[in-house]
Parts: C-alpha cells; structure tokens; sequence
C-alpha cells in the first residue's frame, strides 16, 4: 500500500504531516536560505485579540552602551564598513538607497558569500526606478533577498538600522551620497546580545508578517529598542516629561503637537530646552518663534536624536511627526554610556556656537 493510504488512515498523522510541511513553507518563504537560522515570533490568536494596535508594554529604561560617529567626516564610509566587520549574513531595513559606494560594498560581500536581506520603502522602490534597477543589478543572487514594505500595512518603511553576526547600527541616515558626507547625521553601533537578537527578530516579523500583524507589538524587546508605531510615541514623550535639567535635541523637524507640548512644558518647569533644527523655511519661523533656545545651522540637519539630562540619548529613524511616531516603521535606541553621549554632545555643540 502507498504512503497516502496510511495518511488518510490516520488522522493524527495526516495533521503532523500537515503542519510540518507548513511550518517548512512558511520558513523557507520568509525566511529564506540566507538566514535560516533567525526563528519568527508571532503572537497566539488569543494574545493578538488581548493586544490593541499601538499598543506596547512596560518598560524601565537599563544601561547599554553603543559606539557612535557622526557625519558629515570624510571617513564616515569606512568607519560603517569597519563596524560591520566581516558578516556572514546581514539584514537590513532603508528607506533610500543610491549610494553607489556603499553599493560597491555590498557587492563585494555578495561575491564573497556573505547573505544579504533588504526590507526596502515601497514608494521609493518605485520612484527611484533606475537606482533600483542598478541595485537589482548589482546584488542578485541566491543568497540576497529584496523585498518592499507594502506587505506591512505601514505608510513608509523609514528604518535605517542593520544586523549582522553579533552587531547591530542604527542609524539616523539613509544610504545615500549626502548622508554619508553632507548632512549631520548619527550612526550607533551595538553588540548586546539582547539588542541584537531582538533586532534579528524584528527584521524576520517584518520580512514574514502579513498586513494584519504589522501593527501590534509582535514581542517584548529590549526596553531601550524605540519602535515605531508601538512604542516611539510613549517613549520620546516619557525622556521629554522625565526631564530635571536639560533638553539637548537635533531634529529634521518638529510638527507633532504632542511632542511640542512637552517640550515647551519643559521649559516652562525650568528645564533647559535647545534644539536644532534642518535648514527648512519651516524651521527658520520655529527657531525665531523661540528665540535663544532654537537654532538652525548652515549644515543641514538630518539627524533624529535627543539628549535628557546628560544621561539618557535616543538616536534613530524617526522624526518627531505624528507619520513617523505613529505611522512607520521607525527604529531607534537610548544609550547610556559617556563616551557617546560626549561625542554626541561635540557634535551638538560644534553647530550650536555657530548661533
């Protein structure tokens, strides 16, 4: 008698067959052969229908330490390179993508062996139409895989964070030729364990989860990962409201009312607020409204970071809008260790006394 038989005699068996072979389509479909090894998390039905959209979890900030440079430095290219090291497998999330140095790098990974898997902005995936070609060109292969966001459910895939063989970077920067020697922008090396595992983790959710999944928290994190649009929002507001002494920020932009509201509470509390802001005509009426606690220097800045207290630093992805708080996929992380808070705070600096 054939195999079949024995399965449609057995019911039990029939199940175990089933879902095995389940289990391997849904593995090899989202996960792939470059990184087989990253497990997926989703939630129970019943957890889901317990957990609202938007929705995260209790969290108390813990130290964690991170190794940051900042742009525009002519060495920036290879400093990223170097923090990358030499990875067996990469995964990644971009909102842009044109520069074709960096290009050239992964290319050079490919041919070595290394897996790549890019999760990629939809709308710019269309729009930058020869980019993306040249990328497709230049990365093919079976060991990359290239996929948009429109499975998400989200309005931008605005992440700019990468994870590899024990090493994370987040970044406020896009891959392109003016984020790498133009713009201010922060970049973030990690190597906790936690940190790393959890960011290897989200990248498998979002590379695998289907549109009704995208918006509920799929795991706890580690409670200094921001990510937007679970928990970005509550974050930055309690490091804002949390404030004692000061406020030290350098933003794209600032339009959500919220996050307005807090920082002019803080203020007025007597906490010292000074921000800076990219070179936008927005920007120039925001700073005079404000007067000495605003500036917007003549480098362009595109760094989303916040300093409280000259012990807490969140640098990530997200812009403080209600779309990125809100509406994206946004990646951030709060160091604690001095060194990068001082070398964040040349950086602040360096532009501040241009005023």
């Amino acid at each position: 008698m054939t195999p079949f038989y024995w399965l449609l005699r057995s019911p039990r068996m029939l199940m175990i067959v089933l879902f095995f072979l389940g289990f391997v389509t849904v593995g090899l479909r989202g996960i792939g052969m470059y990184d087989g090894a990253i497990r997926v998390i989703i939630p129970s039905r019943s957890s889901r229908s317990s957990q609202s959209s938007h929705q995260s979890v209790p969290w108390t900030w813990q130290s964690v330490s991170g190794d940051l440079f900042w742009t525009p430095w002519h060495q920036s290219l290879n400093r990223w390179i170097q923090a990358m090291g030499k990875p067996q497998v990469v995964s990644w999330w971009l909102y842009q993508f044109t520069s074709r140095d960096m290009i050239r790098v992964w290319r050079d990974w490919v041919r070595d062996g290394v897996g790549i898997g890019l999760i990629l902005e939809h709308n710019k995936f269309r729009q930058s139409n020869n980019d993306v070609r040249f990328l497709l060109r230049s990365l093919s292969g079976d060991l990359v895989a290239i996929r948009s966001d429109a499975h998400l459910g989200i309005n931008f895939m605005h992440a700019k964070a990468f994870v590899s063989d024990g090493t994370g970077i987040i970044q406020t920067a896009n891959l392109t030729h003016s984020s790498l020697t133009k713009n201010i922008e922060h970049f973030v090396v990690v190597t906790d364990p936690q940190i790393v595992a959890d960011l290897a983790r989200l990248h498998a959710f979002d590379r695998t989860t289907t549109r009704s999944y995208a918006r509920e928290q799929p795991f706890v994190w580690h409670p200094n990962l921001v990510v937007c649009p679970w928990d970005c929002r509550e974050k930055y507001l309690a490091l804002i409201n949390g404030a004692k002494s000061s406020i030290r920020t350098m933003q794209q932009y600032i339009t959500d009312p919220e996050i307005e509201q807090a920082l002019r509470a803080a203020r007025t509390r007597g906490v010292d607020v000074r921000i800076q802001l990219g070179d936008l005509p927005a920007n120039k009426a925001f700073a005079h409204e404000r007067g000495e606690g605003a500036h917007v220097p003549s480098r362009y800045i595109h760094s989303k970071s916040l300093l409280v207290d000259d012990r807490w630093l969140l640098v990530g992805s997200m812009n403080m809008s209600i779309n990125s708080l809100d509406n994206n996929r946004e990646i951030g992380i709060v160091l604690t260790n001095r060194d990068a808070i001082e070398e964040w705070k040349v950086s602040f600096m360096q532009y501040w006394e241009e005023k």
